[in-house]
């Protein structure tokens, strides 16, 4: 029978996820935008404004640099809201 060492060594990678698919040990996340999906509603915009703003058609831009914690649950938010889903955090 292996040790409990070897067992642990042979579980699959999760890429840094629990078992809840929330991150774990990685402190950087960015928001980006799928244009093509994106409709220009602008919700994410009203509930994550220190990290998207909109241009003049209404069309998000994400900020281009790492996000804190409290702008992570921001844009969660925002993802959750989004109807078009064309919001992802990376």
């Amino acid at each position: 029978m292996a040790s409990p060492d070897a067992r642990s060594s042979r579980r699959p990678d999760r890429g840094g996820q629990d078992r809840g698919g929330q991150d774990r040990g990685r402190d950087t996340h960015r928001v980006r935008v799928n244009p093509i999906a994106c409709e220009g509603i602008g919700m994410c915009a009203h509930l994550a404004p220190d990290v998207i703003v909109v241009d003049d058609w209404g069309y998000p831009m994400p900020a281009t640099r790492d996000l804190d914690r409290r702008e992570v649950r921001a844009v969660r938010s925002a993802i959750a809201a989004c109807p078009r889903r064309a919001l992802f955090l990376t």
